[in-house]
């Protein structure tokens, strides 16, 4: 169900990129992707952040640059040990 579920959203994204959209519910749109799809691979111990932004149609620079606000992608989802 879960890489249903990231489909249907990439599915939806790329529909909206050829559209106006605005900025902000892009950000989130694409903010809400990534976090669904590393939920459902968070027990992968390869999940990289190409992998995530592969997954959700974005640059891993545009993944990253999603999760500033939130201290950054580092700091939200710190590396495994």
């Amino acid at each position: 169900m879960g890489e249903t579920l990231t489909s249907l959203i990439n599915g939806v994204l790329r529909q909206l990129a050829g559209r106006h959209m605005d900025r902000n519910a892009m950000h989130a749109s694409l903010t809400y992707a990534a976090r669904m799809y590393i939920l459902e691979n968070i027990r992968k111990p390869d999940l990289s952040a190409a992998e995530i932004a592969d997954a959700i149609g974005a640059s891993r620079s545009s993944l990253y640059r999603l999760f500033e606000e939130d201290a950054g992608y580092r700091n939200t989802f710190p590396r495994r040990a």
